[in-house]
C-alpha cells in the first residue's frame, strides 16, 4: 500500500507533498486478499476493492465540502507539524497471490529471485512489498512431498 499525501492549510497558502509505503500486518493482508477490504492507516477509511490493484483519493485530515474547507487541527506526520491542516491522500493498493518453493532443511522459501527465512512467516521485498505465508510442516519424512494449496 502506498499513500501519497498533499497537505495544505485552508486557502492553500502553504502546501507540501509527501509519500509513504505503509507496512501491513499478516492479518491486514489476509483481509485484503480474502475479503478485498482494507482500513487505511491514519484514517477511518475502510476500502472495498474490486480488483487486486486500485487507486483511490480521499480527504484524510480535515474536511473539504461544497467548496468550503475545514481544517482538521494540528497534523503530525513524518517529522513535520502542520497547524490547521487539510490532507488529501491518493491511496494505491495492490496485492497478489502466488506460490513459493520451500527448502525445509535450509529454512528457506523462494519467490522467484526473492529468498526468505521460511520459519519467520514473512519478509519484505522492494518489488513485491510485504510477503506472508503460513508455515506448514511436511507430513512425510525421508521422501519427496508435494503440497498444492490452491
Amino acid at each position: 500500500m502506498t499513500l501519497k499525501h498533499h497537505v495544505f492549510r485552508c486557502g492553500k497558502l502553504v502546501d507540501t507533498d509527501t509519500a509513504e509505503v505503509v507496512p501491513i500486518s499478516k492479518d491486514t493482508c489476509k483481509d485484503l486478499v480474502e475479503r478485498q477490504i482494507i482500513i487505511v492507516p491514519g484514517s477511518n477509511l475502510m476500502l472495498n476493492l474490486k480488483s487486486n490493484k486500485e487507486s483511490f483519493s480521499a480527504t484524510t485530515w480535515g474536511v473539504i465540502e461544497e467548496g468550503s474547507c475545514t481544517p482538521g487541527g494540528t497534523l503530525h506526520a513524518k517529522g513535520h507539524i502542520w497547524e490547521n491542516a487539510v490532507r488529501n491522500t491518493e491511496i494505491e493498493v495492490e496485492y497478489h497471490r502466488g506460490s513459493g518453493i520451500v527448502n525445509y532443511e535450509n529454512d528457506e522459501i523462494n519467490f522467484g529471485q526473492t529468498k526468505c527465512k521460511y520459519s519467520k512467516g514473512k519478509c519484505y521485498n522492494v518489488d513485491l512489498g510485504d510477503i506472508f505465508w503460513d508455515n506448514l510442516t511436511p507430513a512425510c519424512e525421508d521422501e519427496i512431498c508435494y503440497y498444492d494449496h490452491n
